[in-house]
């Protein structure tokens, strides 16, 4: 994406939502790949979808790995 905080400047106004500068360069921030390629490593221990029941192949495929 060529320059990610006009596009979620866009998608904020479509949403109709007010949203400033800041809150805007925050969201770019924590969605950046090497950030969800973190979160993948220590925050997405799973353990609400191994407690809905669902069976451990379609958990274990729920993420991308971004390759």
């Amino acid at each position: 994406m060529q320059n990610p905080i006009h596009e979620a400047r866009r998608l904020a106004d479509f949403l109709n939502i007010d949203l400033r500068h800041e809150d805007i360069a925050e969201i770019v921030d924590k969605c950046s790949f090497q950030k969800l390629k973190q979160a993948d490593e220590t925050v997405k221990d799973q353990s609400v979808f191994k407690e809905s029941g669902l069976p451990t192949t379609l958990i274990n495929n729920l993420y991308r790995k971004g390759k």
